[in-house]
C-alpha cells in the first residue's frame, strides 16, 4: 500500500503543533499511535556475502575516538539521548505491544553496541515528544550531571509553534 503526498498532509490549524510543510501548503501529518508503522512495508533482502555492490556504512573509530576506545577495550559506555518524539519512541511498535516489537532507536543503538563490542552500554533517554531545541536547552544541567561518555542530540525542528485556542 502506498500513500500520496496529499494523504500525508493535514489542513493548517488541524493539529496540536504547527508542523508546516516547507512549501507552506498545509501541515505534516502527525500520527498519535502507529499510523506511520501501518503505512510501512518491510522487505528483507538476503544476499550472499559480498554480493551487494552498493555502498555500505563503515564504523570510523576516529569520528568518536574516546567512545570507540571504551567500546574496543570493553569498558562501560554511558550514553544520553536528548530529543523529540522520534527519540522518545513515538511509533516504536514495542511501545504499543505490537509486532515487530521494536523499541525506540536509542535502545536499538545500545543493544547493537553492547552486542558488537561485548561490553556494558547504558542508555539514558531524556527525549520527550513534542519538544524542540528550546526545551533541550533547559535540560543541559541533567545532561552534564549524568556525565555520560556520549550524548546523542536529535531534534527534528529548532522550534515548534504551539497553537493557541
Amino acid at each position: 500500500m502506498s500513500r500520496t503526498p496529499q494523504e500525508l498532509r493535514r489542513l493548517a490549524g488541524s493539529q496540536k503543533y504547527a508542523l508546516t510543510h516547507r512549501d507552506i501548503n498545509g501541515e505534516i501529518f502527525v500520527g498519535r499511535r502507529l499510523e506511520y508503522a501501518d503505512m510501512q512495508t518491510c522487505i528483507t533482502d538476503r544476499r550472499e556475502p559480498g554480493a551487494w555492490k552498493g555502498s555500505v556504512s563503515k564504523f570510523d573509530p576516529k569520528s568518536l575516538p574516546r567512545s570507540a576506545t571504551r567500546l574496543t577495550k570493553r569498558e562501560p559506555l554511558t550514553i544520553i539521548t536528548l530529543g523529540d518524539s522520534i527519540s522518545a519512541g513515538a511509533t516504536a511498535s514495542a511501545l504499543y505491544d505490537v509486532a515487530p516489537y521494536q523499541p525506540a532507536y536509542p535502545e536499538l543503538v545500545r543493544r547493537e553496541l553492547a552486542e558488537r563490542f561485548g561490553g556494558e552500554v547504558q542508555m539514558t533517554n531524556l527525549a520527550v515528544g513534542g519538544t524542540d531545541t528550546d526545551w533541550g536547552l533547559t535540560q543541559i544541567e541533567k545532561v552534564v550531571e549524568a556525565a555520560a561518555h556520549l550524548v546523542i542530540l536529535a531534534f527534528g525542528r529548532r522550534r515548534l509553534t504551539k497553537k493557541t485556542a
